[in-house]
């Protein structure tokens, strides 16, 4: 009987524990409402793949595309980057501290793979020779970039109302712009 009742037991024990994990993954955010760290946490146990994760970025990007977040923008660049880190942890890399994460670049921060055009025209072809020491960092880290984004033209004023890449407008309320010279970076976090 009492072989019989642990077997029981043990059953249930086993039932409760697997119903507390399914109910813990229900209960994960979506990939692009999930916090720096928790996004991380989840690329680097490798529950979630780079691509996977920015391909959830880029959707939710496209989804917000109204606020005119980017300035700067290639999807196959970015799923190319995020496909790279996956692969190094494929061969048993270390990608580690970043492993994969997605972050966005100020449209007057140097990054060779797109035109550091600091919201202005006139800078349409300034295409950097080497990336900010910063960008390098992240890089160097396996941080994956997500493009450019928008900004007050050249820095200079408080609105993020750019009249060559447009208005970046506040996610909370579309009537009104972000404000700020980096309101597209504002706005694209905002929008999560």
């Amino acid at each position: 009987m009492c072989r019989s009742f642990c077997s029981v037991c043990f059953v249930l024990l086993e039932l409760i524990t697997f119903l507390s994990q399914l109910s813990a993954v229900r209960a994960r955010p979506a990939l692009q409402d999930l916090t720096a760290t928790q996004a991380r946490e989840l690329l680097c146990s490798r529950e979630v793949s780079s691509v996977d994760y920015n391909t959830a970025l880029l959707e939710r990007v496209n989804h917000v595309s109204c606020l005119n977040t980017f300035a700067s923008l290639d999807i196959d660049k970015v799923l190319k980057e995020a496909a790279a880190v996956d692969a190094k942890a494929a061969r048993g890399e270390s990608i580690e501290p970043l492993c994969g994460l997605g972050f966005a670049v100020k449209d007057n921060i140097d990054y060779t793979e797109y035109p550091t055009k600091a919201g202005s025209p006139a800078l349409a072809d300034n295409m950097p020779l080497r990336n900010n020491p910063l960008v390098t960092r992240l890089l160097q880290a396996n941080g994956v970039v997500l493009g450019k984004t928008n900004m007050h033209e050249l820095a200079y004023g408080i609105t993020t109302i750019n009249p060559d890449n447009g208005t970046v407008l506040n996610p909370y309320n579309n009537l009104m712009h972000s404000g700020g010279s980096s309101g597209g970076t504002a706005a694209i976090v905002a929008a999560r």
